[in-house]
Formats: structure tokens, C-alpha cells, sequence
């Protein structure tokens, strides 16, 4: 059930990246696009493949965002150490992006181990 859930977020996920990659016109983000409907589909059909695509998307996700944050930081003026609660703040979204990309992979994990417990005698 929770699988299924995960195979929906992924579907939006896509829904909403090809939704913006529509009225771009930066193709490149259709790779994207294609990962994220194949490992809903991979997710929701319980195949080994989703898993390893659910993974690769949520390490590209972690590590793309976390990349993006330490860019923006050293590239910031000495303002914006000023403020650390409103840096705090505005880290909490991304935070909350990392956690469900790791819990999900510890469900994917659980889920996928049940499976092949339950297809080996």
C-alpha cells in the first residue's frame, strides 16, 4: 500500500515536471520526466527495476538540492549569515524534500525485501 503511494508521488512528480517542461523550453528536464513515469510504473507493477530507479531519482534529488544550497550559500553576501532563523526557515521545505526521499527509500527497501523473501521456498 505504502509502495503505491510512493508510485503516486512519483507520478506527480513527473506530472508537474512535464507540466513546466511544457511552457520551457529546456528539453534536457524530459530525462527526468521519462525516470520518474518508469519507476511509478516500476513502483506500482513491483518489479526489482523501480526500486533502482526510485533510488537513483531520490540520489539525484538529495544530492541535486544539496548542491543547489551550498551554490546559493557561497555565492550569498555576508546578509544572509546575518539572519540565521530566516535561513532556517527557508531550509525546512528542503529538509522535509530530503527526509521523504530517505524514507521512502526505507520503504522501498522493506517492501522489495518482504517480496523476495516471499518468492524464495
Amino acid at each position: 500500500m505504502i509502495v503505491n503511494i510512493l508510485a503516486l508521488y512519483l507520478f506527480l512528480l513527473a506530472s508537474s515536471i512535464s507540466y513546466w517542461l511544457i511552457f520551457s523550453s529546456n528539453w534536457i528536464w524530459s530525462i527526468a520526466v521519462i525516470m520518474c513515469f518508469a519507476g511509478s510504473a516500476g513502483l506500482f507493477k513491483r518489479k526489482s527495476w523501480g526500486q533502482y530507479l526510485w533510488y537513483l531519482i531520490a540520489f539525484i534529488a538529495s544530492t541535486g538540492w544539496v548542491a543547489m544550497v551550498t551554490y546559493t550559500l557561497s555565492n550569498a553576501d555576508n546578509n544572509v549569515f546575518q539572519h540565521w532563523d530566516q535561513l532556517m526557515i527557508a531550509l525546512i521545505p528542503g529538509l522535509v524534500w530530503i527526509f521523504s526521499w530517505v524514507a521512502g527509500s526505507y520503504v522501498v527497501t522493506v517492501q522489495f525485501r518482504k517480496l523476495r523473501s516471499i518468492d524464495r521456498p
